[in-house]
């Protein structure tokens, strides 16, 4: 499987013309792209999910756009930006499902490129988390993660550090972890209970991931922090879903205190 990338220096190259070609013909790409078109302020901000080159307020000094092309399928794959002043990469797969042998295919190409250094660098996990801080606005708060190694339809590759104990055999239960690894041992957190905390779980099949959390943790600082920490990122999953539950199963104290 050949893939190539492309810098794009302009919207009159080339390759970008070829993209432009692509997806007139197909709308639902189209459709994906036109989406994703980004304000100035975003870009500056250095928050970015695609950059797609129909948006004139690129500054093409600040914010390098490369093309990922699937050559034996002449298809184009992903869109990559980096930024120049810290060497930031952020990406986003055009094509929503992707083989597990395009996936590593792609992988290779681009750490010979030096453009997934940084997303290379986590395995992906499904697993259980909590948001761990004692200030209403959650602010200074740690990410007290259990994960699971595994491969991109949930299977565990038996490499997880604490023995599975959930119903299904093949993942966390909140309250058994917590009593477990927390309540009974020293440590900073050990006098609250498991339902104390924000907390929720990352849950992987198909190669797509659902993150299950509370509604007081749905925010980006949280949900961009559980996705690096659980290696959810382009290279390793096709598409990472958000569903907040606002049941009695996930509440916490922040819950409690709404109805005091």
């Amino acid at each position: 499987m050949k893939i190539e990338v492309f810098e794009i220096t302009s919207k009159e190259d080339k390759i970008y013309q070829e993209l432009l070609e692509q997806y007139k013909t197909n709308p639902e790409l189209q459709g994906f792209l036109n989406k994703f078109i980004i304000p100035e302020e975003l870009v500056m901000m250095g928050d970015f999910r695609l950059i797609t080159m129909l948006n004139e307020a690129i500054d093409w000094n600040f914010v390098k756009v490369y093309l990922v092309k699937d050559v034996d399928n002449d298809t184009f794959v992903w869109v990559i930006g980096k930024f120049v002043n810290d060497g930031k990469i952020d990406m986003y797969p055009l094509l929503k499902e992707q083989s597990k042998e395009l996936q590593l295919a792609i992988r290779k190409t681009l750490i010979e490129k030096g453009l997934m250094k940084e997303l290379n660098e986590k395995h992906l996990c499904s697993g259980i988390f909590w948001i761990l801080s004692d200030n209403n606005d959650l602010s200074e708060f740690i990410l007290l993660m259990f994960d699971i190694p595994c491969d991109s339809n949930g299977v565990p590759n038996n490499t997880h550090s604490v023995e599975l104990n959930s119903k299904s055999g093949n993942s966390y239960n909140h309250k058994r972890i917590w009593d477990s690894e927390i309540k009974n041992k020293s440590g900073p957190y050990n006098k609250k209970e498991y339902n104390y905390y924000p907390r929720g779980r990352v849950e992987i099949s198909n190669n797509k991931a659902v993150i299950y959390l509370n509604p007081h943790i749905n925010k980006p600082v949280f949900i961009d922090s559980i996705k690096k920490e659980f290696g959810l990122s382009a290279c390793n999953i096709s598409e990472v879903r958000v569903k907040v539950d606002g049941s009695k199963h996930y509440k916490c104290f922040l819950d409690w205190n709404d109805k005091a």
